[in-house]
């Protein structure tokens, strides 16, 4: 059996998560090309992996950081990671979820406070 890649997980997380639904007042996608200064937030040319950014500041906005299968996401160097993309976003939105994922586990961290949630990825609604 192989393993997913990063890249593999990432087209699965936007399937499940919906990322790749077209919604009216919603900035929303995956990819490894578009920059935070991209998504309005300037200065930061970082490049999340997966982002639900509303116009309505006072909505929540989800940011996702994705990894192989093989990489264990409770190491702190990816915990870092997103809690850095956290830390953009939080910028503009008081409401924020991080989603750590590497197609098998979890770690979902809600204004940067790791929440106890199901062990399987479900639609960001």
């Amino acid at each position: 059996m192989t393993l997913s890649t990063e890249d593999q997980v990432r087209d699965y997380a936007k399937e499940i998560l919906g990322f790749d639904e077209i919604e009216e007042n919603i900035n929303q996608g995956t990819g490894q090309i578009t920059t935070f200064n991209q998504l309005g937030f300037k200065e930061y040319s970082d490049k999340p992996d997966g982002w639900y950014l509303p116009k309505n500041m006072n909505d929540v906005a989800i940011i996702l950081e994705t990894k192989s299968e093989e990489r264990d996401i409770s190491k702190q160097i990816f915990i870092d990671e997103l809690i850095k993309n956290i830390d953009i976003i939080s910028s503009k939105y008081k409401k924020t979820i991080g989603i750590l994922y590497n197609g098998k586990e979890i770690a979902i961290y809600k204004n940067k406070e790791l929440i106890r949630v199901a062990n399987k990825l479900q639609h960001m609604q």
